[in-house]
């Protein structure tokens, strides 16, 4: 508690809005790490501070207790840290760039991103369980299309901040799954009958 405290004076007093969103999508470029680490020292083991703690850490540093994410189904930081977790989980070599900031006022910044993933078997059964776990064959087809492939998703991501606490209280994330979709597959059709029924970004967008 004392170190968050710490934090938040540090953010107060030192960074302005777009440094803390820049930290944002820098800590969480690869997604989520570890929860926990061992190292063995003699016959005893110790808890060593990891990415995924200094990630935790980062949001009950710079964010309400009760942060809205996504359309607003998931509130909390600890939830936020969640949906990471499983976007990691879900993918191979996530990884997330910033390419530009656009400050609206002295609470509201704008950023845009790429998220670039490897669709793996994981990514069908838990982004889009409505192609694996179909009977048609067109469905299952789509799904042998995508596995393997590297796709990178455009997206933004609005952050408001409370005046009064200096805190994050809501964050809003567009996800453009379309544009990589189509190029890849080359038909609207096909595109549209994958993102039909897309679990992740279509229930709480993230970036």
């Amino acid at each position: 508690m004392l170190e968050v405290q710490r934090r938040r004076l540090q953010y107060d007093s030192q960074q302005r809005a777009w440094d803390v969103v820049a930290e944002y999508f820098q800590l969480f470029r690869s997604g989520v790490g570890n929860a926990t680490e061992q190292r063995p020292t003699g016959t005893n083991e110790v808890l060593c501070t990891t990415e995924a703690q200094q990630q935790l850490m980062f949001l009950r540093s710079t964010m309400a207790s009760n942060v809205e994410f996504g359309r607003g189904d998931l509130i909390g930081v600890e939830a936020l840290m969640g949906h990471w977790q499983r976007l990691s989980e879900c993918h191979d070599g996530l990884h997330v760039q910033m390419e530009y900031l656009n400050k609206i006022s002295d609470t509201i910044v704008i950023a845009t991103a790429t998220m670039s993933v490897t669709i793996t078997k994981n990514t069908l059964e838990g982004i889009f369980p409505h192609l694996m776990g179909s009977e048609s064959v067109e469905d299952l087809s789509l799904a042998v299309r995508l596995l393997g492939h590297r796709l990178s998703y455009p997206c933004s991501t609005l952050f408001v901040w409370d005046e009064a606490s200096s805190l994050v209280v809501r964050l809003e994330t567009d996800v453009d799954m379309a544009t990589p979709l189509l190029k890849l597959l080359g038909n609207l059709d096909e595109v549209s009958r994958v993102l039909d029924g897309a679990v992740v970004f279509a229930q709480h967008d993230t970036c």
